[in-house]
């Protein structure tokens, strides 16, 4: 029998309320700064590296995730701007992968790799990773995937599992520390039609972040303006905040199958980042087709606390494709040439 994890959901005194009170848009913001200043901290002219799909930090560590290359990951110090390491091979042979989905996620001095072909999660020592041991301390953990419970983008609570994915009920996947499914009962906080079951999860897709200090998820929906916070309480997990979206996502019917509408629908959240006090984003108000168009780069990042109030939206001068962030600073991705460089800017 299905364990069940409990939503809290706001009164519907408050949700009347709200829906009163005219929204403000996610990318208003009362304080902004033009960033005018950023350090250099990496460029890949001397080493070659392949595409870099996410990036991450950790202490003094970033980590970029590569596509299309012999490695999936980078180890960079940012102190010194210096390659430590490269490591993440695809193959059948020791330390090596079948594939690495997702994005960076690390937790705890370990590297968290996904091998979606196998159904796993392995926990990988970032010590034995870095100083390239011949054999990597690991742990592997298969996880749950049926035909009501499709989890494929990951974040991780005490020993919770949480998810994006396609799931038969319910916006949010769960896994309790003994790695059983969990039913949650939040819903998609917008109108998705005829899109019903576990088809909601392949057309409305998005990006799962945590904040261990917080105890608080965040998770944002492509092509749209919609962001939502949850927190963990025990064995209670409730939806804590809905930004006042004007944006949702757009869908289109073609032959029965529903996809997203990406001439209609706004880029918006394109990619999200959070450290323990805050959450961040990649905004851009362009459609998506035609943000696409510039490989959905953008100047504006929108920073929220995790009670998903305004804190402060950032204006760089010129535009980035990725971005992470810690206590003390921002980082962002930026091609030129087809040359990958990454700054970092403070936060303040």
């Amino acid at each position: 029998m299905k364990n069940k994890l409990i939503i809290l959901t706001l009164s519907a005194a408050a949700l009347v309320s709200s829906c009163r009170q005219a929204p403000t848009g996610v990318n208003e913001f009362n304080k902004v700064t033009e960033v005018t200043t950023l350090d250099s901290i990496f460029a890949d002219c001397k080493d070659e590296l392949g595409q870099i799909t996410d990036i991450g930090i950790y202490g003094g560590l970033l980590v970029a995730k590569h596509g299309r290359d012999e490695y999936a990951y980078s180890f960079i110090d940012v102190a010194s701007g210096r390659l430590l390491q490269r490591w993440g091979k695809i193959g059948h042979g020791p330390d090596e992968y079948l594939d690495f989905s997702g994005r960076v996620m690390i937790e705890d001095s370990t590297l968290i790799v996904c091998e979606s072909m196998k159904r796993c999660l392995h926990r990988l020592a970032l010590t034995d990773i870095l100083n390239g041991a011949d054999s990597i301390r690991s742990r592997t953990k298969p996880y749950p995937y049926v035909a009501k419970f499709r989890p494929s983008r990951f974040s991780f609570l005490k020993d919770w599992t949480f998810a994006l994915g396609s799931f038969e009920e319910g916006r949010l996947g769960a896994l309790d520390p003994n790695d059983s499914i969990v039913e949650v009962t939040a819903d998609y906080p917008y109108d998705y039609g005829e899109v019903t079951g576990i088809y909601r999860g392949s057309v409305f897709q998005g990006d799962i972040l945590s904040s261990e200090k917080q105890q608080r998820l965040v998770i944002s929906t492509f092509a749209s303006d919609v962001f939502e916070i949850y927190q963990l309480k025990g064995k209670e997990i409730h939806r804590t905040y809905v930004s006042p979206f004007r944006y949702a996502p757009q869908i289109t019917e073609r032959r029965g199958r529903f996809s997203i509408d990406y001439d209609q629908s706004i880029a918006g959240l394109m990619h999200t980042a959070a450290s323990n006090e805050l959450i961040g984003f990649l905004y851009s108000s362009l459609s998506y087709t035609e943000a696409a168009k510039i490989d959905l780069a953008s100047k504006e990042i929108l920073c929220y606390n995790w009670k998903g109030e305004k804190v402060r939206k950032y204006i760089l001068p010129f535009a980035v494709n990725r971005l992470c962030m810690d206590e003390q600073y921002g980082y962002v991705l930026r091609y030129l040439e087809d040359k990958a460089v990454i700054y970092r800017f403070e936060l303040k």
